[in-house]
């Protein structure tokens, strides 16, 4: 037999930083396990650095980060890999890369400074 589910839903503004981690820390304290959520680029390291302290998985579906977190779980996952298998595996040494977000100028870089 399976236990109710308990749910509870915030919206957090990252202005002001006590309320978010008050928010955050009292969710720890009541046993939570995990947080669902979305973030975008101004809240990713304040949710993903409060995860990694108290060993909280943020589960998301949200683009992934451009660093590896312990403590998240990306329902999306990152082309980098792919991308670089696909230059390597065909011996690209010429291709052209569009973006139009800062996610993609950061892949692009990224994909320039691998060896392949």
């Amino acid at each position: 037999m399976f236990s109710k589910l308990i749910y509870l839903s915030f919206s957090l503004s990252l202005f002001p930083h006590f309320h978010t981690s008050s928010t955050v820390c009292s969710q720890y304290s009541r046993g939570v396990f995990a947080i669902f959520g979305l973030y975008d680029k101004r809240s990713v390291h304040t949710l993903t650095s409060f995860c990694g302290a108290l060993h909280i998985s943020l589960i998301t579906p949200s683009f992934p980060t451009e660093g590896e977190s312990q403590f998240t779980l990306q329902l999306r996952p990152s082309i980098r890999g792919a991308l670089l298998s696909l230059l390597d595996h065909y011996d690209w040494n010429k291709f052209v890369f569009l973006y139009d977000t800062d996610r993609g100028k950061y892949l692009h870089l990224y994909v320039m400074m691998c060896p392949i």
